[in-house]
């Protein structure tokens, strides 16, 4: 199976070497959903890149009529939107998002940092889908790559400081993306992540009615589980490029799971994920809860022992050199 309209293709045997790595990971299969911001404090811009990543795991008994009707089934498409609009759907919500307001309707009550701005946006969408005789694998790759301002803010004594407690951010609502005039929300896991699938595969669809009515009313671009305050992340400094990483990982999540038993036979669905992130500052930077303060790095001691042995050295060679005269 293949679709309309496909704007780029993966290799069947890739994504099932993949499909094979996955489940072989025991006992919840995983995928690398990450957020990477690089913050540049002195000029007051970062840039976010989001890579939501999702699978929907479909198991079934080998030699079922969904079997015989998903097996060697594959698929995948590509789509891109870049420059999204400033004064479109998408572009709002995803600013209201990042400010707290949690991308939907809701009053911003949160106040992570309604003083970002989202400067631009641009939006690619990689789907796939590949089946043997007793599990399907849907996948979702959601990359976000925004510019924003307004995090950092100078202090009335001159330091840089930056606001993060929007790293928490989820979209509490659809995120409709116009990909070439067509609108495709890449938040939830509705109509438009199975459409793939189409109406061949009527019977999942019957069998598994209500868990996909369950699962369409996930959101997957949900970092809430970065809540923790920065100064709690694993912390490193890069003298040699003046770089500043805060990191972390969460635990592999499992965002649903149902199965159903039918005639003795057992069926299940499981939505999985495994999000990291990454915050990169330019220059020295220390956390204070979810603040990052610029300052100066501290003097390197090494340097200066090593420039004191040096002396020592030159100094013990002069006099011996001066006794032997």
């Amino acid at each position: 199976m293949t679709g309309k309209g496909v704007h780029g293709r993966t290799s069947a045997a890739v994504i099932l070497a993949l499909m094979s790595a996955i489940m072989a990971l025991s006992p919840v299969a995983a995928n690398a959903a990450t957020v990477t911001v690089t913050a540049y404090p002195a000029q007051n811009v970062s840039n976010i890149v989001i890579n939501d990543s999702v699978y929907v795991i479909f198991t079934y008994p080998a030699g079922s009529h969904i079997s015989s009707e998903l097996n060697g089934s594959n698929y995948s498409l590509v789509l891109s939107a870049i420059n999204i609009p400033r004064d479109s759907g998408a572009f709002m919500k995803f600013q209201s998002a990042l400010q707290g307001g949690q991308g939907d309707d809701q009053d911003q009550d949160q106040g992570y940092n309604s003083s970002i701005t989202l400067l631009n946006m641009s939006v690619t969408e990689s789907k796939s889908l590949v089946a043997n005789s007793t599990t399907m694998i849907m996948s979702r790759s959601t990359l976000i790559s925004a510019w924003v301002s307004g995090i950092f803010n100078r202090t009335g004594t001159g330091k840089i400081v930056g606001n993060f407690a929007w790293k928490s951010f989820r979209m509490g609502d659809r995120l409709d993306v116009d990909f070439d005039g067509e609108a495709e929300d890449v938040n939830f896991i509705g109509s438009s992540f199975f459409a793939p699938i189409g109406g061949k595969f009527m019977p999942m669809y019957m069998l598994m009615a209500a868990p996909l009515g369950q699962i369409s009313q996930i959101p997957t671009i949900n970092f809430s589980a970065f809540n923790e305050p920065l100064s709690q992340w694993t912390r490193t400094y890069n003298p040699s490029t003046g770089i500043t990483t805060f990191t972390k990982s969460a635990s592999s999540q499992t965002l649903y799971n149902a199965s159903l038993t039918v005639n003795g036979r057992t069926y299940s669905i499981r939505v999985v994920s495994d999000p990291s992130y990454t915050i990169n500052v330019e220059g020295y930077a220390v956390a204070s809860g979810n603040t990052i303060i610029v300052t100066s790095p501290p003097p390197n001691y090494t340097e200066y022992a090593v420039a004191a042995v040096v002396v020592v050295v030159a100094v013990a060679g002069a006099l011996i050199y001066l006794r032997r005269k």
